[in-house]
């Protein structure tokens, strides 16, 4: 992994990923494995492993959380400031 500069994205929920049908072993045998770049532009992105149905394998799931970056600007149009019922602000 880093010789090829890949990072191990930061698990939640169960902590391994693959189960024998008998339940003797587990291990984290699956991952999501991105690059460094990728990372510090997403920002708060993790996996999270889920609950596993009929399959050996549990899911994985990618969550980027988006940052909330305030109020949505307020656009004007030239046009609107040739009409003149068109509130002037102070």
């Amino acid at each position: 992994m880093s010789d090829m500069e890949l990072e191990n994205v930061p698990s939640l929920g169960m902590a391994f990923t693959w189960f024998r049908p008998n339940g003797t072993a587990r291990s984290k045998l699956d991952r999501f494995l991105i690059s460094k770049e990728w990372l510090t532009m997403r920002l708060g992105c993790s996996q999270h492993i889920l609950e596993r149905n009929t399959s050996d394998h549990c899911p994985i799931l990618v969550k980027n959380y988006v940052v909330d970056k305030g109020p949505k600007m307020f656009w004007v149009l030239n046009c609107w400031l040739q009409d003149k019922n068109f509130r002037k602000l102070d």
